[in-house]
């Protein structure tokens, strides 16, 4: 008589499968996930620059209008 493996074990098989069906579903959610915190991370980077930008416009302008001051201080003098 020969011997017979018992190495057969349903649940490992049900729980294999599961992990396997889970697992696809979970990967496609990671995805989308990280397209999310991508987007999320490309917005924060676009608010930041759109600040940087709003903060050197403020600069060049004060720039300007204390070059304007010293131009009139110029003619006065």
């Amino acid at each position: 008589m020969s011997k017979i493996s018992n190495n057969y074990n349903p649940s490992l098989m049900v729980r294999d499968y599961h992990t396997q069906r889970v697992g696809s579903h979970t990967k496609n959610g990671e995805k989308e996930e990280n397209k999310e915190i991508q987007n999320l991370t490309e917005n924060d980077e676009k608010i930041k620059l759109a600040k940087q930008a709003k903060h050197d416009n403020l600069a060049i302008g004060d720039l300007e209008s204390r070059l304007k001051s010293l131009k009139g201080m110029d003619k006065d003098a």
